[in-house]
């Protein structure tokens, strides 16, 4: 009975202690966001500074590829034409560039390559802000270090303006919202690449 109790014992501990390490890392990930400086990854087109922590710059590789995408749509293409067009140009992909740099630092890179651009990317660049030099912190959270992520309301998320570099225009950002707005309720399909044969 009291190696039964110990084990319960020692198992509530060790259960709190990781309770109270997660609700450490949390506060201290909360305090870091609330000053702009929680920075562990950053879109395609910039990079950040294997030098210098929480620190990024433009990427003169991809941003030009960014500025393209925006152009594309502007002009009337759907996010999928926009994927086929950049994978038939070998456009690199985030991971292929990501495998790319880590192997450069004589380190092996573990995850899955993506050789294809998807849509969904390509909609995940057309929608983000932080092109437009704005650094929104504290968009999701999480319940514990492992826990599901959550969508914060925009009144808890930290945000920046001016923070960095911009790639993007926030004239041709707010462009290309007001677009993907009008084209969800049109149920746009874009501009097909080419035509199929009849």
């Amino acid at each position: 009975k009291n190696s039964h109790e110990m084990v319960g014992i020692k198992t509530w501990m060790n259960e709190k202690y990781v309770r109270d390490v997660s609700k450490k890392v949390r506060k201290s990930v909360e305090t870091m966001q609330r000053e702009g400086r929680w920075i562990t990854c950053v879109p395609y087109g910039y990079m950040l500074d294997p030098f210098k922590k929480g620190h990024y710059y433009v990427d003169p590789l991809t941003a030009p590829y960014v500025g393209e995408i925006y152009d594309m749509y502007l002009n009337g293409m759907g996010y999928n034409a926009i994927a086929i067009n950049l994978s038939r140009r070998n456009v690199p992909t985030a991971t292929m560039l990501a495998k790319q740099r880590i192997e450069d630092r004589g380190q092996q890179y573990r995850g899955k390559v993506a050789y294809q651009w998807a849509a969904r990317t390509v909609r995940m660049i057309l929608n983000n802000d932080f092109y437009t030099g704005t650094l929104t912190l504290g968009k999701t959270k999480r319940r514990s270090i492992n826990g599901k992520k959550i969508k914060q309301p925009d009144e808890l998320q930290h945000v920046f303006e001016n923070a960095h570099e911009a790639i993007i225009s926030k004239r041709t950002y707010q462009q290309v919202q007001e677009m993907m707005i009008a084209r969800n309720d049109d149920n746009f399909r874009g501009v097909r690449i080419q035509k199929r044969p009849n």
